[in-house]
């Protein structure tokens, strides 16, 4: 009996492509787009071309969370960023909620931080829930860091409506 010595590495190869591809869910724009889909996301790309994702959480309310399109780097390593916004504060509510949300960062949160970055259109500072991911991150991992976002800004979102 003849044996076919390469017949074993056909389903092992297979198996490697499979998982290569379903392993890397950020690599680019066809792989994100990809991956919301088999999620069921609703999306849509934003002007800048970023992917606006509506996440739904356990108490049904939504929130929106982007995945951004352009890459940053640590040296050789390429991380995606993924934020939702918390609030639009102006510069004095900035300043003061600064040192809480250092040390909600430090006690409470996993996948990510708070971060503030400049309104380009008016004279507001944004804060952002901020989470950046390697483009190999395991899918499951996305839609934790998705869901952390999301909620991050929702709690953000009460708790400075309480204050009104």
């Amino acid at each position: 009996m003849k044996k076919k010595p390469f017949c074993f590495l056909i389903p092992f190869i297979l198996t490697l492509f499979i998982t290569a591809c379903s392993d890397e869910p950020l690599k680019d724009s066809r792989a994100i787009a990809k991956y919301l889909e088999s999620g069921n996301y609703d999306y849509e790309l934003d002007p800048e071309g970023d992917y606006k994702v509506v996440v739904k959480l356990e108490d049904n309310s939504r929130r929106d969370v982007w995945i951004r399109t352009e890459l940053n780097y640590s040296g050789d390593a390429a991380v995606r960023e993924i934020f939702s916004l918390g609030a639009s504060l102006t510069p004095e509510e900035s300043e003061y909620l600064g040192s809480y949300l250092l040390q909600d960062n430090f006690h409470t949160r996993v996948l990510g931080s708070w971060a503030y970055t400049k309104d380009p259109e008016r004279e507001q500072v944004l804060a952002i829930y901020l989470i950046k991911l390697p483009l190999s991150v395991n899918p499951s991992i996305v839609a934790e860091a998705l869901h952390e976002a999301a909620f991050a800004a929702l709690v953000m979102d009460s708790v400075l409506n309480l204050e009104d």
